[in-house]
C-alpha cells in the first residue's frame, strides 16, 4: 500500500493533479491506483464521470475511482447496527441527513488531529468489519455509490487473477 499525496478540492486541481498522482504512484510500483473523493452536494455520478475523464489513457487500466454520494462518512454508517456497535453511535444519532459531524465527534476527529494515524486505523477496522452485503443492498444514493466502487474493485481484482467473493450474491 502506497499513500498518494492529497489533491486539492477544485475541479481544476483534480484535472491537473490526477495525471501527476497516477504517474507518481505507478513510478513507485503501485499496481492499482484508487482515487476516492466526496460528491458533497453534487451528483455523485457526474463527479465520478469527471474524475474518470481526468485519468490519462495510459493509466486507465490501473485506476479505480470511487465517489461517495455525499461523503465517506455516509458509507461508514450504511449498516446502522454496525455503526452503532463499532463507532459507538446511538441509532438516533444516525437520523440525520449528513452523518459526518456525528461520526467525527464519535471518533474524536478534529481539524488539527495529532492522532490521525490512530484514527485512520480505527476507520480501517470499521470498514474491514462492515457487513458489506447489507451496506451494498440499501436503496439510497450512498449505497449505490459504494456499490459502484465495489463492482469496479471486484472487476479489477478478477482481471488481476484475485479471487474475490461476490457479496451481492452471498446468501
Amino acid at each position: 500500500m502506497i499513500k498518494g499525496r492529497t489533491r486539492g478540492r477544485s475541479g481544476i486541481s483534480v484535472r491537473r493533479d490526477t495525471p501527476k498522482v497516477c504517474q507518481e504512484l505507478r513510478a513507485n510500483d503501485a499496481d492499482i491506483v484508487v482515487l476516492l473523493t466526496d460528491a458533497d452536494d453534487k451528483n455523485w455520478r457526474e463527479v465520478l464521470a469527471r474524475q474518470k475523464e481526468s485519468i490519462p489513457s495510459q493509466f486507465s487500466h490501473c485506476v479505480i475511482c470511487g465517489v461517495a454520494a455525499r461523503n465517506v462518512e455516509c458509507w461508514l454508517v450504511l449498516d446502522q447496527s454496525h455503526a452503532t456497535n463499532t463507532i459507538g453511535l446511538a441509532e438516533s444519532d444516525l437520523d440525520v441527513e449528513d452523518p459526518k459531524p456525528v461520526v467525527h465527534r464519535a471518533l474524536g476527529i478534529t481539524g488539527r488531529d495529532r492522532k490521525r494515524e490512530e484514527k485512520v486505523e480505527k476507520i480501517a477496522e470499521i470498514v474491514r468489519t462492515m457487513p458489506l452485503r447489507s451496506a451494498l443492498t440499501r436503496g439510497d444514493d450512498s449505497a449505490r455509490s459504494l456499490k459502484a466502487l465495489y463492482e469496479d474493485v471486484r472487476d479489477c481484482a478478477q482481471q488481476h487473477g484475485c479471487s474475490v467473493p461476490d457479496e451481492l450474491q452471498a446468501s
